[in-house]
């Protein structure tokens, strides 16, 4: 699949955006617990099934704190797409960087693999409209383990260079 392609799916299924679940849906039926009738997406998945189909990861609020589900696309109807729900929504969460796969951000020795989200926004594309959804994040760095003692980085990035982690219980 094209960067193109993967792009315009996170444009519909962006993570951090609530969906509502079909309430027809067998496969809502048999994932979610009674009662759960919305949640938050976490990531798009490629299920193993053919031709190519998509599927969500998301993030629910289970019995027991929050949980996740998986379902495809056609199991849920997206909220609307508003930036200050995002922002509620993302502010504070933590993403995960897969480095391994050249994501174009240099980090300095030291960085974490997870950055906290400070800020959200859409980059503006050649056209003048809307285009991708931006994070701002804060980023840990071991000061002992950097040779200019630095102790947080700074950087912006899109879903297709990080992944959003699912919420923990508190305990």
């Amino acid at each position: 699949m094209s960067l193109e392609n993967i792009r315009a799916l996170l444009r519909t299924y962006t993570p951090g955006r609530r969906v509502r679940f079909e309430p027809e849906s067998q496969a809502v039926r048999d994932k979610a617990p009674p009662g759960v009738e919305s949640g938050v997406i976490i990531q798009i998945l490629l299920l193993p099934l053919p031709p190519p189909v998509f599927g969500l990861e998301i993030e629910i609020e289970g019995p027991d704190g929050p949980d996740g589900i998986v379902l495809g696309t056609a199991d849920v109807m997206p909220d609307p797409l508003d930036l200050d729900t995002l922002q509620h929504e993302l502010r504070h969460r933590t993403v995960r960087f897969a480095r391994s796969i050249g994501i174009g951000i240099v980090f300095p020795v030291g960085a974490s693999e997870d950055g906290l989200i400070e800020h959200v926004r859409y980059r503006r594309a050649e056209d003048g409209y809307q285009s991708d959804l931006i994070i701002s994040l804060r980023i840990a760095v071991d000061p002992l383990a950097n040779p200019g003692g630095i102790n947080t980085f700074y950087t912006d990035a899109d879903f297709t260079q990080c992944r959003l982690l699912r919420r923990t219980a508190s305990r």
